[in-house]
This record gives structure tokens, C-alpha cells and sequence, in this order.
């Protein structure tokens, strides 16, 4: 218990932690005379309830912290006397139920944190005596219904988070009150489908998080309204395509999460008025072919990852539409073949994927045409048997070869020719039992080549000596 004029001496005191002190009560008067304390930290007590006399005296009180008690009642008007509170931290406690006359008297409170209760019921009007309130946190409860009248008066709110409770549906406009949302977190709730009008209003919002639902239907034209969004995250949901559409009206979206999905279908177009994105992540689902015009409007697109697909198949020029592309991730998909067509318009790509590809066996001497500026390339756990001379030999560029887990059987001695800035060379886990002489002595002296787990019996000099005898003297051999 902290009793009446617990702190006699603390006049000129700005900050009081109490935490972990086993607190159960506070008597009115206990913080009498602390009218400077701007912070008081009163986390990990076993406070069950909170009183409007708790809190007399604090009238200069900025941050209260009520983290990890055992609240479950905050009587009418309990934090009334902190006139100039700007943070009340809430979380880990026991409340079940939010109503506005809890926060009477909180006129200038800018953060709340309710994360990690109980909550099921949030009241019409239950924050609307916190007119300044910029963000609210009611992450990890089990809030089930929310509609218009749950935000009102909250017209500065700016960060909502309700990840991680059990919204199973959005009325019309639940939103559109909120004028000033920046973040909605909706992450990890059994939302099923989204209809138009949903997200009306939030004209401001700049991140929707949206992953770890059920969504199975987006409405055509659901986003038409936010126009400054710049993230959308729509991984791990039931999707299975995407239509021209979907994303209308996200015009300054700049990373589109639509990974772990059941997508098979995604409509030329779809893509066609994101002309700011630049990362678009389509990672497991069930895309089995891209054709010219998938990626058609990516203007800005620097990283496409389409890893763990089914893919099988690139039409000629696929690429031609994302001059800016960096990062490539085509990885753990059904490629068989690389036609000399395949990297048109790819002048700026550093990084490809191909690794996983169990049906790619050959790699011919045009399998990488147009990719002169690439500096990573990732071919492990195929099921490489060859790799003709002369397919590296414009990549000068090229710092970083992974060809791990293949089934080559022999390095030729050509096979790595043009590679003179290559920094790693990966070979190990493949069959490896021949390499002639000079194959490797064209790398730079500085590249570390990993040859471990192969079938070589012996390793011999010649192995790095160039047809004129002349010795590499490699930084790293396994």
C-alpha cells in the first residue's frame, strides 16, 4: 500500500518509479507534494482498480504507467485530476470493457495503450472525451465488434492498432470519421471479405496492414479512397486472384505484400496503376505462368519476388516494363529452361533467384543474356548437370555465384570465363569428381571457392594454373 504523503521530501522530483513493489492500493494524498513529477512508473504491481483520489497532487503528470498490474475497473472519471497527462500506458491488465466515462478529464492525452487485456466490448463513443488522442493501441484482445460510433470524437487520431483480435467483419464507413489515420493495423483478425466502402474516407492513411485474416474477396474499387496509402500488406489470407480492379485508386503505394495466398489467377493489368510501387511480394501461391504484360505500369519496381510458385513458364519481354528492377526472387518454382529472350529490359538487375528449380538441368550458353550488371546469382539446389562454356562470359559485373546443391559432375575449363570481379564461388554439395586444368585460375586471387562435399579424390595444383602455367593463389579452399 502506498499511504497518504508517502514522499515528503521529493518537492522538486520529475520522475518516481515504483515497479515491481507489490502494490495493491493507493490511498487518496499518497502523491501529495510531487507536483512537479512529470513521469511515474508504476508497472509490474498487483493494482486491481483505479480511483480518482489515486491520483491527487500530480499536476504536472505527463507519463503514467500502469503496465502488468491486475486492473480490471477503472471507475468514472479515474484519471480525471491528471489535467496535462500526454501518455497512459494500460497494457497487460485484466479490463474487459472500455467506456468514455473512464477517460473524463483527459483533454490533452495523446497516446493510449490497451494492449494485452481483455477487452470484448468497446461502447458507442468510447474514446470521445479524447479529442487530442493521436494513437490508440488495443493490440492482443478480443474485440469482436467495432462500428462508426466507436471512434467518435477521435478526429486527430492518427496510428489505430487492433492487431490480434477477433473482427470477423467491417460495416460500411467504419472508418470515415477518422480524417487524420495514417496506420490501421487490422493483422491476425477472421475478417473474410472486403466490401466497397469499408475504408471509406481514410484519404490520409498511409499503412494498411491487413495480413494473418481469412480474406477470401477484395471488392473491386475497396481502395479507391486511399490515395496516399504507401504500404498494403495482404499476406497469409485465403486470395486466389487478382483483378484489374483490386487495386484501384493506390496511386502512391510503394510495397504490396500479397505473399502466402492461394493465388492462380492475376488479370493482365492488375498491376497497371501502381506506378509508384517498388517492392511487390507474390511469394507462395500458385502462379504458374508470367506473361508480357503481368508487370505492366511497374515503372518504379525495383524487387519482384515470385518464390515457391508454379511457375513454369516467362514469356518473351516479361521484364521489358520494369526498367528499375534491382532484386529478382524466381526461386522454388517449375522453371525448366531460360530462353536467350528471357531478361530483355532487366539492365539494371543486381540480384536473381533460380535457386530450387528442380527441372532446370542445363544451363546454355544464352541463359543469361542481358543481365551484363548483375553482381548476384543464385542457382543452388537445382538440378544442374551442365553449364556451357561461355555463359558467364559478359558478367563481369558478377560478385556472387551460388551453384551449391546441383548435380554437376566437372568443372570444364572455360565454364567460369568473364568473371573477373567474383568475390564467392559456391560449389560444394554437387558430384564434382574432374577439374581441368585452369578452370579456375581466371578468377580473381581474392574469390573464396567452396568446394566441400564433392567426389574429388585429390586436389591438384593444376586445378588453379592457367593454360600458361602461370598460379592462382585462392583466398579460401574447402
Amino acid at each position: 500500500m502506498l499511504e497518504a504523503k508517502s514522499f515528503p521530501r521529493l518537492s522538486h522530483c520529475i520522475e518516481v518509479r515504483l515497479t515491481r513493489r507489490g502494490i495493491e492500493t493507493i490511498e487518496t494524498g499518497a502523491f501529495d507534494g510531487l507536483g512537479k513529477v512529470m513521469q511515474l512508473m508504476l508497472s509490474d504491481n498487483r493494482l486491481t482498480e483505479v480511483q480518482r483520489g489515486m491520483w491527487r497532487g500530480l499536476r504536472s503528470l505527463r507519463t503514467l504507467s500502469l503496465k502488468n498490474n491486475r486492473i480490471e475497473v477503472l471507475h468514472p472519471g479515474a484519471f480525471g485530476p491528471l489535467k496535462t497527462l500526454n501518455h497512459l500506458d494500460l497494457r497487460e491488465n485484466r479490463l474487459t470493457e472500455i467506456r468514455a466515462d473512464m477517460w473524463k478529464g483527459l483533454k490533452y492525452l495523446n497516446i493510449l495503450w490497451l494492449n494485452e487485456n481483455s477487452i470484448a466490448t468497446l461502447d458507442p463513443g468510447a474514446f470521445s472525451p479524447l479529442h487530442r488522442l493521436r494513437e490508440l493501441q488495443l493490440e492482443d484482445n478480443e474485440v469482436e465488434d467495432i462500428s462508426r460510433a466507436t471512434w467518435e470524437g477521435l478526429d486527430l487520431l492518427e496510428t489505430l492498432q487492433l492487431r490480434n483480435n477477433a473482427i470477423d467483419c467491417l460495416e460500411i464507413a467504419t472508418f470515415v470519421d477518422l480524417k487524420k489515420l495514417k496506420k490501421l493495423d487490422l493483422t491476425k483478425n477472421k475478417l473474410e471479405d472486403l466490401e466497397l466502402g469499408v475504408l471509406r474516407g481514410l484519404t490520409r492513411l498511409e499503412k494498411l496492414m491487413l495480413h494473418e485474416n481469412g480474406i477470401q474477396t477484395i471488392q473491386d474499387r475497396t481502395f479507391k479512397d486511399l490515395r496516399r496509402l504507401d504500404t498494403l500488406k495482404l499476406s497469409n489470407n485465403n486470395l486466389t486472384e487478382i483483378n484489374r480492379e483490386t487495386f484501384t485508386g493506390l496511386t502512391s503505394l510503394q510495397s504490396l505484400s500479397v505473399d502466402n495466398n492461394g493465388i492462380s489467377r492475376v488479370q493482365d493489368g492488375s498491376f497497371r496503376l501502381l506506378s509508384s510501387l517498388e517492392k511487390l511480394d507474390l511469394d507462395f501461391n500458385r502462379i504458374d505462368h508470367i506473361p508480357r504484360d503481368f508487370l505492366g505500369g511497374l515503372a518504379s519496381l525495383s524487387f519482384f519476388s515470385v518464390f515457391a510458385n508454379q511457375v513454369s513458364g516467362i514469356s518473351p519481354g516479361a521484364f521489358v516494363s520494369v526498367p528499375e528492377l534491382r532484386m529478382l526472387r524466381l526461386g522454388g518454382n517449375q522453371l525448366s529452361h531460360i530462353n536467350n529472350d528471357t531478361w530483355l529490359g532487366l539492365d539494371s538487375l543486381e540480384s536473381l533467384s533460380l535457386g530450387h528449380n528442380p527441372h532446370l538441368t542445363l544451363l546454355r550458353r544464352d541463359s543469361l543474356v542481358g543481365l551484363q550488371n548483375l553482381s548476384r546469382l543464385y542457382l543452388t539446389n537445382c538440378s544442374l548437370e551442365g553449364i556451357e562454356e561461355g555463359v558467364f562470359r559478359m558478367m563481369q559485373n558478377l560478385t556472387t555465384l551460388d551453384l551449391s546443391e546441383n548435380h554437376l559432375t566437372h568443372v570444364t575449363q572455360d565454364m567460369f570465363q568473364g568473371l573477373t570481379s567474383l568475390k564467392y564461388l559456391a560449389l560444394d554439395w554437387n558430384q564434382i569428381s574432374r577439374v581441368e586444368q585452369g578452370s579456375l585460375a581466371g578468377l580473381p586471387p581474392s574469390c573464396e571457392i567452396q568446394l566441400a562435399n564433392n567426389n574429388l579424390t585429390t586436389v591438384k595444383e593444376s586445378m588453379f594454373v592457367d593454360a600458361e602455367g602461370r598460379p592462382r593463389h585462392p583466398k579460401r579452399y574447402d
